[in-house]
Formats: structure tokens, C-alpha cells, sequence
């Protein structure tokens, strides 16, 4: 399982380099994906997708 868990963040860090994209970016797109549309009201606020003014 930890195999996996690092194979899987190594190919999310070569994707987001080749996008040009934080990996932040690449988590808020997981959870858009697993979640649906979310308003920035329910946005976890650990995430960082959000930027609180």
C-alpha cells in the first residue's frame, strides 16, 4: 500500500510539472472530481485551494 501511495505521488508531481501546475492545484482537481461543483463555503480550509481574503 505504501508502494502505491508513492507511485501515485510521483506520478501526480510529473503530471503537474508538465501542466505547469502546483501540487496543490492537483489536490483541489481530486476533490473537485470526487466531490462535485463546491462553494468556496465548504472547501476544506486546510486545503489551500481557497484563498481567504
Amino acid at each position: 500500500m505504501r508502494e502505491l501511495s508513492l507511485q501515485l505521488s510521483l506520478l501526480d508531481h510529473q503530471v503537474s510539472g508538465r501542466l505547469e501546475l502546483k501540487d496543490v492545484d492537483v489536490d483541489c482537481l481530486d476533490l473537485v472530481n470526487r466531490y462535485g461543483p463546491l462553494s468556496p463555503a465548504l472547501w476544506p480550509s486546510g486545503q489551500g485551494c481557497i484563498r481567504r481574503r
